[in-house]
């Protein structure tokens, strides 16, 4: 049992991420994704032996019909519940069905504490029966944006973090996969190719949140420069750190 969640915030610039207190039960951390026609993200987690560190960009993308896009670098792309056990971050697509995104996330953390999912196979299998209809929905009326996935980091019983992703794409079956170590999302992940493949889950499972908070650090900043390079612009300079410790 969890008895203490240590949740630290850095801002580089930014709003205040919510601060995280006790848990009492098991930590949920739900990284929510969606990709919008005009995709604008970076968000990089790294599951670690004492806790999790999260680090993500602040832009949004905004296209008007007849306008070029339009890039604000002040989205908070963190959530935290009431009891603090559950940590929701979006990116891409921020209203589903016309609901915005930080609603479902209320949503999906009430059910999912509800629920003591005891795996995080089940709990991807919560997430989609609760979303279905509305992703259904919004794919149904959206000509532009086809796709949205949700990554699931949860402490299980042994202590240790297990995640999983489950993905709608228009046109397909739903796709779920398991995932670990260091995990990468949105488009500006073509930039970070400072990340060494022979780096398996192994590494990251022996790093601290600390070390592992310095290495994602150093990646996020040259991905900044190879973007600048490349004249790209699918995240922001701007960003917001976290670290869960237990």
């Amino acid at each position: 049992m969890i008895d203490l969640v240590k949740f630290r915030s850095a801002f580089l610039p930014g709003d205040a991420i919510r601060r995280a207190g006790r848990v009492t039960a098991v930590a949920v951390c739900l990284l929510i994704i969606s990709a919008p026609s005009v995709r604008a993200t970076l968000i990089v987690t790294a599951i670690c032996k004492d806790g999790v560190v999260v680090r993500s960009d602040k832009r949004n993308a905004i296209k008007r019909r007849g306008k070029p896009v339009e890039y604000q670098d002040v989205l908070n792309k963190v959530f935290a519940n009431e009891d603090k056990s559950i940590i929701i971050y979006n990116h891409g697509i921020n209203r589903i069905n016309r609901v915005p995104w930080i609603e479902h996330a209320t949503t999906l953390a009430a059910k999912l504490q509800e629920a003591k999912v005891a795996d995080i196979g089940a709990a991807m299998n919560l997430v989609e029966a609760t979303l279905a209809d509305a992703m259904a929905a919004e794919f149904a009326r959206n000509k532009h944006d086809d796709f949205s996935a949700f990554v699931v980091v949860m402490k299980m019983a042994d202590d240790r973090y297990r995640a999983g992703e489950i993905s709608w794409k228009k046109g397909r079956p739903v796709g779920k996969k398991a995932l670990g170590g260091i995990i990468l999302s949105g488009s500006g992940k073509k930039y970070c190719h400072r990340i060494d493949e022979q780096k398996g889950n192994g590494h990251w499972a022996k790093m601290s949140v600390e070390q592992a908070r310095a290495e994602i650090g150093a990646l996020f900043d040259e991905a900044s420069k190879r973007q600048a390079e490349a004249k790209g612009h699918e995240f922001s300079e701007q960003s917001d750190e976290m670290m869960v410790e237990w």
